[in-house]
């Protein structure tokens, strides 16, 4: 088998598996309280749905899974520095998500 047919088909697998995530996280949602709803001021992020809120409202552009979790990390202790290493670890536990270094400068 080609590599360009192997990456085709590790692209397609990847894209049904966040398909069926994204299903089964929507199950879970109507399981679980909002226990894992993150609030700080105006920010509201639900870390089930991916979803982010401002001033009770949804972003325009819905954030990526690499933004997300990002903005997630950071929201969860406000005011404290976060390194590179730290901001990885949190993408890590999301196999979904690429392009940390794209959002993360050296």
């Amino acid at each position: 088998m080609s590599k360009l047919l192997e990456e085709i088909l590790y692209k397609i697998l990847l894209i049904l598996h966040l398909k069926i995530l994204k299903q089964l996280r929507k199950k879970d949602l109507n399981l679980e309280d909002n226990k894992n709803i993150i609030n700080h001021g105006k920010l509201r992020l639900d870390p089930t749905q991916l979803e982010c809120e401002w001033d009770g409202k949804p972003l325009p552009d819905k954030l990526t899974t690499t933004e997300f979790l990002i903005v997630q990390e950071l929201a969860k202790r406000p005011g404290n520095i976060k390194e590179r290493s730290q901001l990885q670890e949190a993408r890590s536990q999301h196999p979904e998500s690429f392009g940390l270094y794209d959002h993360v400068g050296d």
